[in-house]
């Protein structure tokens, strides 16, 4: 819970993200998205893995068709017109610069509101997950992971091949290539 005195702090955040929006894309591409009283658009919240304490002082990138805004971490609603839009998400952790990316394209109806979820666990070199978990409406997303060599996240290799829908038995250390079933 933020005290008082943490309130100006937290607020001067806020007004230096607003401010870095407008030097890296400007406004959202945004139209009302008001239907019959049911807005369009997507709730989305951003998470970490609680003993990841170190992501506070990180704050995540969200990019929606192409318009990138600093967002801390938590609950925000973004409105949208209906058709598909492609999310991404991702964080700068010290020499990364796009740590935890992930990318999904979301088909929004008309009058729906997508719930997505952001999770960042503790391991800095795979994907943060996003997914749908509820919404109003009729919505539809789809993970957009291309294809190539990751962090190993069973952590027993430096790096695992995902072939675009789940890791394979390819691994690799240090430029050594192998095979190691999950």
């Amino acid at each position: 819970m933020l005290t008082s005195s943490a309130w100006p702090a937290a607020e001067a955040q806020h007004v230096r993200c607003m401010s870095h929006q407008a030097q890296i894309g400007g406004q959202w591409p945004m139209q009302n998205g008001q239907v019959g009283g049911a807005q369009t658009g997507i709730q989305l919240e951003l998470g970490f893995f609680p003993l990841a304490f170190f992501l506070f002082f990180c704050t995540p990138r969200v990019e929606i068709d192409g318009v990138v805004q600093l967002q801390p971490w938590g609950e925000h609603f973004f409105p949208l017109a209906s058709g598909v839009h492609r999310i991404r998400i991702w964080f700068v952790y010290l020499s990364m610069p796009q740590c935890g990316l992930n990318t999904v394209d979301l088909d929004l109806t008309e009058g729906a509101t997508a719930h997505v979820k952001y999770f960042m666990p503790p391991w800095m070199f795979i994907p943060g997950s996003l997914e749908v978990i509820g919404g109003i409406g009729q919505t539809t997303l789809r993970q957009v992971v291309p294809p190539g060599w990751n962090a190993d996240p069973t952590g027993r290799h430096q790096s695992r091949y995902w072939d675009g829908s789940q890791w394979t038995a390819a691994v690799a250390d240090s430029g050594a290539q192998s095979s190691d079933p999950l």
